[in-house]
């Protein structure tokens, strides 16, 4: 520990205080080298820091109170005299009473001669000899056979001095998810009471802490001060892209009393998908919710462009129409027959999810949503589909959609995989392969089972 620039430096007495600075770590004087060095033991490791006035400070937490602060003034003792060799530490008339020790046993101050002087009173034995620095102090009287004096003294919480503000949106969503090239904002501040002890302008009142920073992209903060004394921490956080994973984050006030009503905030932030954002694929001919339900809309041939799936409909195989493999059944009826179920490898596939268990499709629980829905695990609940002619041709149109946000279309730099759910592949993809496509799908950090598509001309 450099103590630089101070009056007075390190002294002797210092041994056993303690060292709290603002970086959060404390540390235990062991030793004085000099004036200007001490050793000490800090409570976790530290990088070399330098702090000015005001963000360190020595506390005394002692059994007894050491009253002579020195550095390297050495006592001498003769009989019943004690002199000191001249320097900072100098008698005076309140040390009578007081008792020196030393290391071959100590005696009372009976009176001061001068001030580098005192009469004493040794109780047994003598003690005469010169101690440097170190190996003697000046200690209050007590009945307790050591004869040190103990100081009873307890720690209590401070009265609460700070008040914190966080942004409403904060406070309310403590659980935030981070999709691809998605950031999140989030905002305080905090005050200090009049009769707080004054805060440097270039300290932070506000702190914040990460529980894995290494789940994001970029971190950014910003700080400062406003003319009427508040201390502002907006924070900017940026999802990675090829990271998956989850981290709390908690801004707080380090120098707030437990007293206080809110003291520290915390959110968690996964990067990755929300579970109530999907894709939503355009269909070319759009229908009301009743017409695509009950109604049956034609082409302007009269084709009918809706058709009514039979019970238990399972999509054919590239082994042929009358082989079904697909695990998917629609408009599902557990008391009726499974169509083309002839061959072993039929009839092993195939697996109810909503009518699992039931006797009959009115025990399924199908709901109108579930019936519009193109989500597998409602297969079972799918009466009508979009009807189209072999072969054809499909312009894919897809929209991100997400409840309380903006329906968007989804465009480039964004990529997509194409999965057939029945597992057919009789059908061949296209799109416009780009630069920026054709170096993500070289990219090694990514899976390369996968064929990544844009959704430009697909």
């Amino acid at each position: 520990l450099q103590n630089v620039g101070g009056s007075v430096g390190w002294l002797f007495s210092d041994v056993g205080k303690s060292l709290v600075v603002a970086t959060g770590n404390n540390h235990l004087l062991t030793a004085v080298v000099t004036m200007t060095t001490a050793r000490a033991d800090p409570v976790m490791r530290c990088k070399d820091v330098t702090l000015p006035a005001g963000l360190w400070h020595l506390y005394d937490f002692n059994s007894y109170k050491e009253h002579a602060t020195v550095y390297d003034q050495a006592l001498t003792i003769s009989s019943t005299t004690a002199t000191i060799s001249s320097g900072f530490f100098k008698f005076a008339s309140y040390h009578v009473g007081l008792v020196l020790q030393v290391l071959a046993g100590s005696a009372a101050i009976t009176a001061v001669t001068s001030e580098t002087q005192v009469t004493i009173l040794v109780q047994e034995g003598s003690i005469d000899g010169t101690y440097p620095a170190g190996d003697w102090s000046l200690q209050e009287v007590s009945d307790f056979p050591d004869g040190k004096a103990r100081r009873n003294w307890k720690i209590t919480e401070d009265e609460c001095r700070h008040i914190m503000n966080v942004n409403p949106d904060f406070l309310t969503n403590n659980l935030r998810y981070l999709d691809v090239r998605e950031d999140v904002r989030l905002a305080a501040n905090a005050t200090i009471a009049q009769n707080a002890p004054e805060v440097p302008s270039e300290r932070a009142l506000l702190v914040v802490t990460f529980g894995n920073p290494f789940v994001f992209q970029k971190i950014q903060t910003d700080a400062f001060w406003d003319p009427n004394g508040s201390h502002h921490l907006t924070l900017h956080v940026v999802d990675d892209l090829f990271k998956v994973g989850h981290s709390s984050v908690t801004m707080y006030l380090p120098t707030a009393s437990l007293l206080c009503p809110l003291t520290s905030h915390t959110v968690t932030l996964r990067c990755q998908c929300p579970p109530n954002k999907h894709l939503q694929y355009v269909y070319h001919n759009q229908f009301t919710h009743q017409q695509f339900l009950h109604g049956n809309p034609v082409d302007k041939d009269g084709r009918d462009l809706l058709q009514t799936l039979e019970v238990n409909h399972r999509p054919p195989s590239s082994m042929g129409v009358g082989i079904p493999l697909s695990n998917n059944i629609y408009n599902a009826d557990p008391s009726q027959d499974r169509p083309n179920d002839f061959y072993r490898i039929s009839q092993e596939s195939g697996q109810f999810k909503q009518c699992l268990g039931k006797s009959g499709r009115a025990e399924c629980g199908c709901t109108a949503e579930m019936k519009l829905s193109s989500r597998e695990e409602f297969s079972d609940c799918i009466e009508r589909a979009h009807r189209m002619l072999y072969p054809a041709e499909v312009s894919v149109s897809l929209r991100v959609v997400r409840p309380g946000s903006e329906t968007i279309q989804l465009d480039k730099p964004n990529v997509v995989v194409i999965e057939e759910v029945n597992s057919r592949v009789d059908y061949v993809p296209n799109s416009v392969v780009t630069p920026s496509l054709k170096r993500l799908r070289e990219d090694a950090r990514l899976n390369h089972t996968l064929t990544y598509w844009s959704p430009r001309k697909l």
